[in-house]
């Protein structure tokens, strides 16, 4: 198979830095001399890179997910995964990464967030607009790999 890749831009998040960005020039012209001021301006413009996208690949064992420019790129093999589900995002769900009731949810932006649920009962919540696409193109790969899963546990003789 080949892979596949959706992304989700993060319009939200980089208006919300971008704002923040400018009252911390501001501030700069002010206090030119304060390091602190420095260091944050670069934190806020990295924040602004790494969550201007978030990207989903599929790939013909595995799923594997990043922010912009490849940032904390994470992959999850199908194996270990036991249900793929869509549901819809909340409005207080945010951005970024964080731990949740529901599992650790990866967002930049989305109505939508795909439900991968694992053997260990970890679960991790990927928001995009395309969860439901993704989730028709991962079903089938996930069940054939459970099949061979079956299929190999039991030696036929």
């Amino acid at each position: 198979m080949e892979s596949k890749r959706w992304t989700q831009v993060g319009y939200m998040p980089v208006a919300i830095l971008v704002i923040v960005l400018i009252l911390f020039c501001r501030l700069l012209i002010d206090h030119r001399t304060d390091p602190v001021l420095w260091v944050a301006i670069g934190a806020i413009v990295l924040l602004i890179v790494a969550l201007s996208s978030m990207t989903i690949e599929l790939r013909s064992d595995a799923i594997v997910w990043w922010f912009g420019g490849r940032i904390l790129r994470r992959t999850l093999s199908f194996d270990r995964i036991t249900e793929v589900s869509v549901r819809e995002t909340p409005i207080v769900a945010g951005f970024g990464i964080r731990m949740s009731s529901s599992g650790t949810l990866w967002a930049v932006g989305g109505s939508q967030m795909l439900e991968l649920s694992q053997a260990s009962g970890r679960t991790i919540l990927l928001g995009s607009s395309h969860a439901s696409a993704i989730c028709a193109e991962m079903r089938p790969l996930c069940e054939a790999l459970a099949s061979n899963a079956r299929d190999n546990a039991f030696p036929t003789i």
